[in-house]
């Protein structure tokens, strides 16, 4: 309902050491004012109309091709084919066919052919455009149920039997990798995918931060549970789209269920070398998190990471990204190491749970949230510092020294 802005550069230490224990972060010679006023008749009009930041932050997103030559040539040549090949390489492609087709054959089954399987991929791809609650459902013939053109790409039963044999990994079976990483049997294809997605195109501009699910009810321990979430049990994912493309620009698992030992950002960096080095200078000084509030192997790290490797890949031309994410990922600590880690290129946009403001500036979000309480929609705070007069010495106004009247003292005396 309300608007409330609460300039960062106003607040002292942002992200820095937190204040002694009974202070409220500010100088003892600073006051805190606030500003309550309400939209002006042009504020409302613009913003119905539309936003002219919003609409700057539209008009300056992009996505830039790090491989231009190389894309337009791949379009050039097979369409939308080429394309998806640069994303999922022809070699690596073929590898999974000939691991399927292995598959096949211990299971007493016709091996299958490139376009075959080609064209099962593309119905599996087709199944997220055209989303149904069982696999079944594409190859039914009753009302508001079936898709024709499932039916005539292929059938169900070579479809289902493709499937349950297809593998993404070399034959050889590593009972440790198996035991610890639930994802060890498509972890060759992410990292294959996170490499080519993040080495074509790059989003400039805006972009935004979001987790996804892929819906299974496989018995794995990848597999996580959200009430609230239109997929309840899925595999999540965190992923970093570009604002205008929805280009996906990074994407990582969350981790559940994995017992290796390592954590989300060195995870990354396996796949991502090349961040290995501006992520140990980023943490080198405070790797447990205590003063900036980010550890090294937390989650965050790893958000701090997907961020950053935009401008890694290629800076922003108007020096500024931002990053718009919901209050699950929204924090002062968060916004300060993206900061440091961008060299003060990017910046976050979202809204902040209460309980994830720092001790810095949760004192005026407080103040700021009950002066807004009782106000009309539309109306907003504005956090200024004005300097307090500083009197002498002498001038100061003290007050009288309590007696001490307990019984060790009179005791003594």
């Amino acid at each position: 309902g309300a608007k409330m802005a609460v300039t960062m550069e106003s607040c002292p230490s942002v992200g820095g050491p937190l204040p002694p224990e009974g202070s409220n972060g500010l100088d003892n010679d600073m006051e805190t004012l606030f500003e309550i006023s309400e939209m002006s008749p042009s504020e409302v009009e613009e913003i119905q109309n539309g936003n002219s930041y919003i609409k700057e932050l539209t008009n300056g997103s992009y996505l830039s091709l790090l491989q231009p030559t190389k894309t337009k040539k791949a379009f050039q040549k097979n369409k939308e084919r080429g394309l998806f090949h640069l994303i999922f390489s022809s070699n690596f492609f073929e590898a999974c066919l000939k691991w399927t087709n292995d598959e096949l054959v211990k299971k007493g089954e016709s091996k299958v052919s490139k376009e075959k399987y080609m064209a099962y991929v593309g119905l599996e791809i087709a199944t997220s455009l055209v989303p149904l609650n069982n696999i079944r459902q594409y190859w039914e013939n009753k009302k508001f149920s079936g898709h024709q053109d499932f039916k005539d790409v292929m059938s169900q039963n070579d479809f289902q039997t493709i499937r349950g044999a297809t593998k993404f990994h070399p034959p050889e079976y590593d009972n440790e990798s198996a035991s610890k990483d639930p994802l060890w049997n498509c972890r060759p294809m992410l990292k294959h995918f996170q490499k080519n997605s993040a080495s074509h195109a790059v989003p400039v501009g805006s972009s935004a931060l979001d987790e996804n699910a892929c819906r299974t009810n496989g018995r794995t321990r990848a597999k996580s549970y959200i009430p609230m979430k239109p997929i309840r049990f899925g595999i999540r994912f965190y992923v970093c789209t570009g604002a205008r493309e929805l280009y996906n620009s990074s994407m990582a698992d969350n981790g559940t269920g994995n017992t290796t030992g390592t954590s989300h950002a060195e995870r990354y960096i396996e796949t991502f070398r090349d961040l290995r080095l501006p992520f140990e200078k980023c943490f080198q000084d405070d790797p447990k998190g205590k003063v900036s509030g980010v550890a090294q192997d937390s989650a965050s790290a790893l958000w701090v990471l997907q961020l950053a490797h935009q401008t890694k890949k290629q800076p922003d031309p108007n020096g500024k990204r931002v990053f718009f994410m919901d209050n699950f990922y929204t924090r002062h600590v968060l916004g300060e190491k993206l900061k440091q880690m961008t060299d003060g290129e990017a910046c976050i946009v979202g809204t902040c749970k209460l309980n994830l403001v720092n001790k810095v500036n949760a004192v005026g979000v407080k103040k700021a949230i009950e002066l807004l309480a009782d106000q009309p929609r539309g109306s907003w705070a504005q956090k200024t510092q004005k300097r307090r007069k500083v009197l002498p010495q002498r001038s100061r106004q003290t007050s009288p020294r309590k007696q001490d009247t307990s019984y060790t003292r009179i005791r003594r005396l």
